[in-house]
């Protein structure tokens, strides 16, 4: 397992007066999204593969990587939701190169410092 932090504090995750894909969905909600999505797709891969890759993306093609755990020959509904899921789940999961914060907390205190 990698070194994402488990206390991240997944409430400050959840979006308030940003625009997004789905601004009311919630880390936890995320996290049973994905498990539903892996499981109806076949994946052999877990919810902590998809996070170790988010906290650990090096920029390179750590979404395509994520995508590819979904692919089961998707028609173009399916993959639809499996994009909305993995933006969703990049925007809410924590990254080693944001010091352990996810994307929407960087965002949150960005705006905070303006």
């Amino acid at each position: 397992m990698s070194e994402w932090p488990i206390d991240h504090a997944w409430k400050a995750c959840i979006p308030q007066g940003i625009e997004g894909s789905n601004p009311s969905l919630s880390a936890g909600q995320n996290d049973i999204e994905v498990l539903v999505m892996l499981k109806e797709t076949g994946s052999d891969f877990s919810l902590d593969d998809i996070k170790e890759i988010i906290y650990n993306e090096d920029g390179q093609d750590s979404l395509t990587d994520i995508i590819a755990m979904f692919d089961n020959g998707l028609g173009v509904t399916e993959l639809e939701n499996v994009l909305e899921l993995v933006n969703d789940a990049w925007n809410f999961f924590p990254h080693k190169s944001l010091d352990g914060l996810c994307p929407t907390e960087k965002l949150l205190e960005y705006q905070k410092k303006k």
